[in-house]
């Protein structure tokens, strides 16, 4: 658990997502565990009491005890839970390393090197120009592009039907100012991208 919160950050940042660990401290969750916990507790301590009454004490101080084929059963079931158990746990960690992997050399059709992503800059309203002008003034910045959303995130969607089609279409829109494409090097796969003549608004 504590490593998940270190590494949370980091996982955030490689797969542009922004999960959360709050649901592990919900009171929900943390009743459910603790019940989980008292229970496996429970059943746990009880075999072995259970196990050790059904020895007769005379027999036992005799050294007549002697465990049967149930125990046996038992610790075979075990041995091959344990088994099918850490084969599950390896293979799935083999497919995360391999997600994982994906993740950090898929060609996304874009350059995120050296790009920094600044949010919070809907709240400038009007001043948004103003802002990137600004920043582009900077001697360590190249250049600078407003959208609504970091790529590949879509806020919003909406429904597109072709001329003389029927079938609608879900279409998320991301909206972006025209240096949008030479900030992030998208790869066009058919037009053209939009002229300087849109304005802040």
């Amino acid at each position: 658990m504590v490593s998940s919160f270190l590494v949370l950050p980091q996982f955030n940042l490689l797969s542009g997502k922004q999960l959360t660990l709050d649901v592990f401290l919900s009171p929900l969750f943390i009743a459910t565990a603790l019940s989980l916990i008292v229970l496996v507790g429970l059943v746990a301590g009880s075999y072995p009491a259970l196990y050790l009454t059904s020895f007769k004490p005379v027999e036992v101080l005799k050294g007549k005890a002697r465990a049967g084929m149930k125990s046996k059963g038992v610790r075979s079931s075990l041995v091959v839970f344990q088994f099918a158990v850490s084969t599950f746990l390896i293979i799935a960690t083999v497919v995360v390393y391999q997600q994982l992997t994906f993740m950090q050399e898929k060609n996304l059709g874009l350059d995120k090197q050296n790009v920094i992503v600044i949010s919070g800059t809907t709240r400038l309203g009007t001043n948004r120009l103003a802002f990137k002008n600004a920043l582009q003034e900077q001697s360590g910045i190249k250049i600078a592009s407003y959208t609504n959303n970091s790529f590949p995130g879509m806020d919003n969607t909406t429904i597109i039907r072709k001329k003389g089609n029927d079938v609608d279409h879900l279409v998320g829109k991301y909206y972006a100012d025209w240096d949008h494409l030479s900030v992030m090097k998208f790869e066009l796969l058919s037009g053209r991208f939009f002229f300087a003549r849109i304005c802040y608004r």
